[in-house]
């Protein structure tokens, strides 16, 4: 795989929206078969239609076109912020102390859910390779069909496997990003929380790898890849959801788009699982969920997922990249899982009263924390230390018995969500005699899951 840096926008879906993850900007020609053409007939004959009504109608000959894509240019900055965890307490590491980089590269992605059903559209890509400490530039160009909001977030590949994994470390912009024809946005600062091990290895690392002397099944067979491309390609075995790897095989893809897999140390009866695939369409030295993908098929075009592994070898499964979708005559998306963001969101009250019992003028700020709060601590230090923030000032709070927050926060994360009460103005949170609330028990811890959630909190004084 290569180690240069390659920032590209692909169109597989020409100019329209995409439904599902990874089926956004992708510029690989893919064949379909012929498949727009059921009846078999060539309708390039050379003849022109007669276009003699019989009446003097016309036609405005731009009211079939495909509107003009609008393209806009997202730059920032990725870091991952390495933490070890000290007598149960999440703590950070002194890097400068540690001799090399511990995990591979960052993956970055904007994308949008033009469809409203929590699909990933991918409009735009870029990969950090071989990432230093500290903020890695990246820059992305961004290609819709019409003016729009995009997520922004990014992903390291924690175990250096070349493969962007379902339960690796993920940071996301907690704001919307506005794109617009011509935009340049470059104020995106992503931060990516991710457990260092010192003994080596990453903290999920999925993937080929068995336990014991019985996890020994094969599960092996031809991968097909149906556009114009030759290099590595990857073949997987995922959960049910698309959670994985559980286990995989990188293999070659000749030119003429064939290759075989191997998976050989598969342990027993993981019963239903989905076989599937990908190739580094982007070609940014990574497999990643904006990638072409595929699957197991049992015919061509048929996606014959799950399997069943039990007890016995499973061969000549064979992966084809892309299926088509024969309705649409687009790619499948098969694409691994992967949950950016989650929100938590609920109401704030005080007491059992209004906000009116508070000192006039006071703020409340509802932070989702990347350490475990202590002592008192500055506003700006919680802000930097807090996946995302909400503030709310006097006029929000004033005859008021409830406000409501939500917040953005990386998926399969871990945080700690606090609301405070800044009384006497000071700038400085969580002091004696102010009002505080946490989620959950005592200490705001909060596991975010792949799915979004409810916590209503009620301020006191301690």
């Amino acid at each position: 795989m290569s180690s240069v840096k390659i920032i590209a926008t692909f169109s597989l879906c020409a100019m329209t929206a995409c439904s599902g993850k990874g089926m956004g900007d992708q510029g690989i020609e893919v064949d379909t078969g012929n498949i727009s053409d059921a009846s078999g007939d060539d309708d390039s004959t050379g003849t022109e239609p007669d276009t003699d009504s019989g009446d003097d109608a016309t036609t405005d000959p731009d009211e079939d076109k495909e509107p003009e894509p609008i393209t806009a240019t997202v730059r920032g900055t990725v870091e991952v912020e390495l933490v070890q965890v000290v007598d149960g307490e999440r703590e950070p590491v002194d890097t400068s102390q540690l001799s090399s980089v511990p995990y591979g590269d960052i993956f970055v992605g904007g994308y949008n859910d033009p469809n409203g059903d929590g699909s990933q559209s991918y409009r735009g890509t870029a990969a950090v390779n071989s990432p230093d400490f500290g903020p890695n530039e990246f820059e992305m160009t961004i290609t819709m069909t019409e003016d729009g909001e995009i997520t922004v977030y990014a992903i390291v590949d924690e175990n250096g496997n070349t493969i962007i994994e379902s339960a690796e470390p993920v940071g996301v912009w907690p704001d919307p990003v506005e794109i617009t024809d011509g935009a340049e946005i470059t104020d995106v600062e992503i931060k990516i929380v991710a457990e260092y091990d010192p003994d080596g290895g990453g903290g999920s690392g999925g993937g080929s790898g068995g336990s014991g002397a019985d996890c020994n099944l094969v599960v092996s067979g031809p991968a097909t890849v149906g556009v114009d491309y030759e290099g590595s390609g990857l073949a997987m075995l995922v959960d049910t959801s698309g959670n994985g790897p559980l286990y995989y095989n990188i293999f070659d893809v000749a030119a003429d788009g064939t290759g075989s897999y191997a998976m050989t140390d598969v342990c027993p009866e993981l019963g239903s699982v989905q076989l599937i695939g990908s190739i580094d369409s982007n070609q940014n030295g990574l497999f990643d969920p904006a990638d072409l993908s595929g699957a197991y098929v049992t015919a061509p075009d048929t996606n014959g997922n799950p399997i069943f592994v039990d007890t016995a070898d499973l061969t000549d499964y064979e992966i084809q990249i892309p299926i088509i979708n024969p309705t649409t005559g687009e790619p499948e998306d098969n694409s691994i899982e992967i949950v950016p963001f989650v929100r938590l969101s609920g109401e704030i009250t005080y007491d059992s009263g209004t906000f009116d019992d508070l000192d006039p003028g006071s703020k409340i700020y509802v932070v989702a924390l990347k350490y475990r709060p202590n002592t008192s601590v500055a506003v700006s230090t919680a802000i930097s230390n807090s996946f995302d923030y909400q503030e709310f000032d006097w006029t929000d709070l004033a005859g008021q018995s409830a406000v409501t927050y939500q917040l953005m926060v990386p998926g399969n994360a871990e945080t700690y969500l606090w609301a405070y009460a800044d009384t006497d103005l000071d700038g400085t949170l969580n002091e004696v005699g102010e009002p505080v609330a946490s989620a959950g028990n005592s200490t705001g811890y909060v596991a975010t899951g792949t799915t979004s959630a409810t916590y209503n909190m009620i301020m006191g004084t301690p």
